[in-house]
């Protein structure tokens, strides 16, 4: 398992091909391939830029860097490859990729997520909940057209997750991930 820094154009088509169309672009300062055998499972960004509000103080680890993105570049046989890219987001050489790309000696991760659910099984495990935010779609907002329906407003929670680098090798991750995520692939 390796990572590769991408180009913003790299990052900007990945996105565009694997994302889900209705998350809201950010401008990344770090995009990162995970690599399998030579073969791309998934890209994660960092940015230096967002300001993490209070919510990030609850990280004992600081500096705290900002995860902007994250996903699996496809659907898979194995249902919990958006883990395995989180993981790789916690190991040491991705520590060591924002301390020579970013601003500082970061020493752990934050990052947010959008979903209808009080928790994210995706972060579950992996990362630790720092703060739920809970949306209503007000009645004012219908009487301005918006459908409750409508993929972007069903999201209905903010949440903000957290974790500190983990210092593990890629190696190291890679065989975790097999043995707590991936029980049909070949050890």
């Amino acid at each position: 398992m390796t990572l590769a820094v991408l180009t913003s154009d790299q990052f900007a088509a990945l996105r565009s091909a694997y994302m889900n169309a209705n998350i809201r672009p950010g401008s990344e300062s770090l995009g990162v391939a995970v690599l399998v055998d030579q073969k791309l499972v998934g890209v994660f960004a960092y940015s230096w830029a967002p300001t993490l509000g209070n919510w990030g103080a609850h990280l004992p680890q600081q500096p705290t860097v900002y995860m902007l993105s994250d996903f699996p570049v496809s659907t898979s046989r194995y249902a919990k490859l958006s883990k395995l890219v989180i993981m790789a987001a916690l190991s040491r050489e991705a520590q060591l990729l924002t301390w020579r790309h970013g601003h500082g000696r970061y020493q752990s991760v934050a990052t947010t997520a959008f979903t209808k659910r009080p928790i994210s099984m995706k972060y579950r495990g992996v990362f630790r909940l720092l703060k739920r935010d809970q949306k209503d779609v007000l009645k004012e907002d219908w009487a301005k057209g918006i459908d409750p329906n409508d993929s972007y407003y069903a999201q209905q929670y903010q949440l903000q997750y957290g974790a500190p680098f983990t210092g593990k090798p890629l190696a190291e991750v890679l065989r975790e991930w097999k043995k707590r995520y991936a029980k049909d692939v070949k050890k």
